[in-house]
């Protein structure tokens, strides 16, 4: 037995409609348990997507994020890192959204997952942030999540030291001093030894 047009819609309507009312349940609930830095993390994607939210919110979905990614919850640091550097809920920060991603990234660490945080520093880098240059080129030269290659080490430190990023300029002198990853060359090491103690 086929279906008429208006009945179709009619289902249609029906399933719009529960599914509403499932959504509507589940932002009155994570209204009401905000124990958990996950929930409080969920509940921002809602203001972030604009899921069944009366009003487009950015300072309420950065204040959601901030407080979760102040309880160490690394999703929720991500999407911190992304509000500051695209300006949602307050002022666009470089600085501030690099050290949120560099948070998350630490704490993949932490949690052995490796990988993503290789692929969150080398998303950064090619954006050209220096610090995360600087983090790459370490993955790089112990083989971390990737076969050791110092020559592209030497690279990115390189890159980053010429930056002004200090900890990148002791690396540069030490490969600079040793012939890892370029030829040695101690003046060379000297120099970069010198930037980063000015730096200090």
């Amino acid at each position: 037995m086929g279906y008429t047009f208006d009945q179709i819609q009619e289902l249609i309507n029906q399933k719009i409609q529960q599914l509403n009312q499932i959504t509507n349940n589940l932002v009155n609930w994570l209204t009401e348990n905000q124990d958990k830095p996950k929930y409080i993390w969920f509940f921002g994607l809602f203001y972030y997507y604009d899921i069944e939210i009366e009003e487009n919110n950015r300072i309420k979905e950065f204040e959601l994020f901030l407080k979760a990614a102040d309880d160490n919850y690394s999703i929720a640091q991500v999407y911190l890192a992304k509000c500051y550097n695209d300006g949602y809920g307050t002022e666009q920060n470089k600085d501030s959204a690099f050290k949120w991603y560099q948070k998350a990234a630490e704490n993949e660490r932490v949690e052995q997952n490796k990988r993503k945080a290789f692929k969150l520093f080398q998303k950064l880098a090619e954006q050209g942030y220096e610090d995360a240059q600087y983090e790459l080129g370490k993955f790089y030269y112990s083989g971390i999540e990737i076969e050791v290659n110092k020559t592209r080490a030497f690279e990115l430190y390189k890159i980053a030291a010429e930056k002004g990023q200090t900890n990148a300029q002791n690396e540069l002198g030490t490969s600079y001093e040793h012939g890892d990853g370029t030829e040695q060359d101690l003046e060379k090491a000297i120099y970069w030894y010198n930037k980063a103690a000015e730096n200090g």
